[in-house]
């Protein structure tokens, strides 16, 4: 007997009800849970992972099985192919005629660019180079300085990229330390000043110095546009690639830096990060050599991605408005450092649609992405992890609690581990290591690769990776930036190192004692240097603060160079821990607010503070005045 009719019906209806009920309850689980949102980075990285095998590279957290990851490398070995040029070379086959490269100075196709790095490579053999050897790189980005790079990769040797800012004893480190016998400069006023002032002691240690001029190019031009058909890769095949294969890589970069944003091929992206930066290394665009806030309207028509970092978009926001503010077809800046109070600020103005913001750092292991369309939710966050990928990582990214006398990781007496503490109150985030080969360390640097890695933290046998940043994640699973932590700040978009900082004003005979840090300086990103100083035999108002500025400045890159200086009253000794390691916590967390000092050093209200004004040959007093006009927005640093 069949059921009545409306039975039926009201059947079907109480079906689609409990199915409608069913999707929108799995809508709103999503919605709160971002559960396809982490599906589908994951998938993304499992991608990312197979290309860097493919490649040869070893990631440091596998979305694969180890038996897949090492057919995929022991494949690349076999084959010679275990090089990032491979893969260039393949897309070069792929895309032929299409656009490749675009600069100031020219524009190529694939084929082009391909032919031209094949005729570096011809140059570099002809050299002398030979596999597994680095030859040094001092260049701003270029074309050329890509076609080196790639030139290089094809007879298995790599480039040892030095940043374009450093001179005299920090530019001769760099190069010794990079075992190079030939060292490749730029032909900007700036790059040659600096190359031909250390000449004679590059030579001393056995280094040829040599101009990418016109000259040079020309001659490398006459060279075949064919591969070098010479077995390059039996030698070098279990020897680093530079930063390529020292140290595993986080897959999470390897498929488009896992955001949800489709990069087409019609795509023209470009990039104001520096060459020698490890983003170089994952972002890989051309861009030109030095900001300009000028560089916009026609000059920029045609990009749709743009990389940058945060001090450059401040100081696109600090030029006059303009008509040309808003003709490009630029639909997304990507890149870091890029302060909440600016976001909402920059596409208001510019009329750019997307963010995408990243944390990275170049030796580090820890990747994180955020990719921003809409104003409210997650603004300023660098990253963001769903409720899977937070269960996934809630061992392999720690923040721990930070001694604030030391800076060091905090260790319990009795049990002599470190104590976690809640993401939302943030600290430094350590990142765990399967064991020690997963990061390679520093080159030729034992002491500094000891210092990042720390044992038996929560668990004997244990092992993690000091970010040396510290960071919070919300409950919604946004990753915050907090601070830069220990012997390092970031200023300009470079990071400082403190010890180098201080050793330079350790050579003035008239200082005995200097302890370097950053300080949060108002409508800046990052960190301002400013150096804790205790004088010998003179008084600040006899100290020869010129003097001072003129050896600073011919000694360190520019972003090094301490814009603030800090007197201190005390004695030698003064600023240090009991256990004679220099405090700098009471000195960071106080700054330079002339209004403010004293609340945080002991004994720091009898304190003088000078500083270094844009465009002054000397250290002056900095004043209640000067604060204001900085928190205004009217001075220049």
């Amino acid at each position: 007997m069949s059921l009545p009719l409306g039975t039926s019906l009201i059947g079907i209806s109480q079906g689609m009800l409990a199915l409608v009920g069913m999707a929108a309850g799995t809508a709103y689980l999503d919605a709160k849970l971002h559960i396809s949102k982490d599906l589908h980075q994951l998938s993304r990285a499992r991608r990312g992972e197979r290309n860097l095998a493919r490649a040869g590279g070893i990631p440091c957290f596998s979305m694969c099985s180890k038996g897949q990851r090492l057919i995929h490398v022991i494949l690349a070995v076999k084959q010679k192919r275990a090089s990032g040029f491979f893969l260039f070379e393949a897309a070069a086959q792929r895309l032929g005629d299409l656009p490749c490269i675009w600069s100031r100075q020219a524009e190529y196709t694939w084929s082009q660019a391909y032919e031209r790095v094949c005729q570096y490579g011809h140059y570099f053999r002809d050299l002398g180079v030979t596999p597994s050897q680095y030859v040094g790189v001092y260049m701003y980005n270029s074309p050329e300085l890509l076609f080196i790079w790639m030139g290089l990769l094809s007879i298995g040797a790599a480039p040892a990229l030095i940043n374009y800012n450093l001179a005299s004893d920090a530019l001769l480190h760099c190069v010794r330390l990079s075992k190079a016998q030939f060292l490749m400069y730029d032909d900007t006023p700036d790059c040659v000043s600096r190359i031909e002032s250390a000449h004679q002691q590059l030579r001393n240690i056995g280094i040829e110095t040599i101009k990418v001029s016109d000259t040079l190019k020309a001659r490398v031009a006459e060279n075949s546009p064919h591969r070098a058909s010479v077995d390059c890769f039996e030698e070098s095949r279990l020897l680093p690639f530079a930063l390529m294969y020292t140290r595993c890589v986080n897959p999470y970069f390897l498929h488009g830096q896992t955001s949800s944003h489709q990069w087409k091929r019609n795509y023209r992206p470009t990039k104001g990060i520096p060459p020698h930066s490890g983003a170089e290394l994952c972002l890989g665009f051309p861009a030109p050599k030095k900001p300009s806030a000028s560089c916009r309207g026609p000059k920029v028509i045609g990009l749709i991605i743009v990389s940058l970092f945060g001090e450059l978009v401040r100081y696109l926001l600090s030029a006059p408005p303009s008509p040309n503010d808003r003709r490009h077809q630029i639909r997304l800046i990507w890149g870091n450092g890029l302060s909440p109070e600016l976001w909402t600020q920059f596409q208001d103005r510019f009329g750019v649609s997307e963010i995408g913001e990243f944390y990275a750092s170049t030796e580090g292991v820890l990747t994180l992405v955020k990719h921003y369309r809409s104003p409210g939710f997650g603004i300023g966050a660098i990253g963001h992890h769903g409720w899977l990928l937070r269960r996934k990582f809630h061992q392999a990214y720690v923040p721990v609690h930070i001694d604030p006398e030391t800076g060091e990781v905090w260790r319990s007496p009795e049990t002599g581990f470190a104590r976690r503490v809640p993401y939302d109150k943030g600290g430094e985030i350590l990142v765990k290591l399967p064991s020690r080969s997963a990061w390679a360390g520093y080159w030729h640097a034992q002491e500094a690769t000891e210092k990042k890695l720390l044992e038996n933290v929560f668990e004997k046998g244990d092992l993690y990776f000091r970010t040396g940043d510290a960071l919070r994640r919300d409950a919604d699973g946004h990753w915050y930036f907090i601070d830069r932590l220990g012997d390092t700040y970031r200023w300009k978009g470079e990071n400082v190192s403190t010890t180098e900082v201080s050793q330079v004003l350790g050579s003035d005979p008239e200082i005995v004692e200097a302890n370097v840090y950053g300080v949060k300086i108002p409508n800046h990103d990052g960190r301002a240097g400013c150096a804790a100083l205790v004088l010998k035999g003179t008084t600040p108002d006899d100290f020869d603060w010129a003097r001072l500025a003129a050896l600073l400045r011919s000694k360190l890159p520019p972003y090094a160079v301490p814009l603030f200086v800090r007197v201190r009253e005390g004695g030698v000794g003064g600023m240090s821990t009991d256990n004679y390691k220099h405090n700098k916590v009471p000195l960071r967390e106080e700054g330079v607010n002339p209004r403010t000092r004293g609340t945080n050093v002991r004994d720091g209200e009898r304190d003088r503070v000078f500083w270094l004004p844009a465009g002054s040959s000397e250290y002056v007093p900095f004043t209640e005045r000067d604060w204001d006009l900085l928190g205004e927005g009217r001075a220049k640093l």
